[in-house]
Formats: C-alpha cells, structure tokens, sequence
C-alpha cells in the first residue's frame, strides 16, 4: 500500500473516532461534510445551488465539490474516466481535512441561508428559489471555496492502474 494512502487512511480513522463516527457509513474522506449531506435539511440547503450537471456525477458530495470547486471539479470527472486516483490516495490529509472543513461550513451557512430565506418567505419550505438566486449562490460558494480550498493537482493524460 502506497504510504500516502496508508497515513491518510490512518489519520481519517482518527478524524472519524474523534468525530463519534462510525467508518462503514461514509464512502468518502471528508467525513464531516458527508455527515451533513446525510441529512435532510442540509440536501435541501444545496438545492440553493445551480442544479445544472447534477446528473453526471456518482453522488451528491462529488457534485457539491465540484460545483463550489471548478479545479477540483475537473479532478472528479478525471477520476471517474480513470485518468487519476482517489482524493485520498493523491492528496496529503491535511489538505483533504481543510478541504472537509470548508466545504462543511460552507454547507451549514447554506443552511442558515435557506432557513432565513424562508422566514421571510423570500421562497417556500420545498421550493429552492429562482434561477438568478440559484446563481449568485453558486458564484458565493465558488468565491469562498476558490479562496480557502486549495487548488487540485494537475490532472495528467494517462489513465491510472
């Protein structure tokens, strides 16, 4: 086992004992942010987000990422065609713990904004506004992850093993 892979699955395992998880649930390395996708209030808080491409990804945290991360959105598609590793297996984990951390608060000022935007019924409990609105939270997602997610590798021409 390659020893980047092995300190990051060792330091994940931490992370999740610390957290009170338990590792069978998540498939993913940023634990805390899975966590919240989870739950129901925090899927309908990402409905704030621009819905267009949803359909071509392999799950819900991989779309999230890669709409607030432009970078690392091209990192997702490049592993999904094969051409690059897992996150875990390619990224140190300090960087994979801040990426989980951002995109988590991220995720819960989502929330907030949502509840907000409902209480001054700006849209309905079910409805996730309009498409200009949907806009500019995708743009603010993007803005905070560009400056605080660190940018992903370059992405090589070569499928991976």
């Amino acid at each position: 086992m390659d020893i980047r892979l092995s300190l990051n699955l060792n330091q994940r395992l931490t992370l999740l004992q610390k957290l009170g998880l338990k590792s069978k649930h998540f498939d993913s390395c940023l634990v805390r942010t899975e966590r919240l996708i989870q739950q129901s209030h925090y899927q309908k808080a990402l409905s704030l987000l621009e819905q267009e491409g949803a359909g071509n990804y392999r799950g819900v945290l991989d779309w999230y990422c890669g709409t607030a991360s432009p970078s690392w959105d091209l990192r997702i598609k490049a592993y999904y065609d094969g051409r690059c590793g897992r996150l875990i297996e390619t990224v140190p984990f300090d960087e994979i713990d801040k990426m989980d951390q951002v995109y988590a608060e991220i995720l819960m000022h989502l929330n907030e904004t949502r509840k907000e935007l409902i209480q001054k019924k700006v849209i309905r409990p079910h409805h996730s506004g309009d498409f200009a609105m949907r806009g500019a939270a995708t743009q603010w997602v993007r803005r905070i992850a560009g400056e605080l997610i660190p940018t992903a590798p370059p992405v090589e021409d070569r499928k991976v093993a």
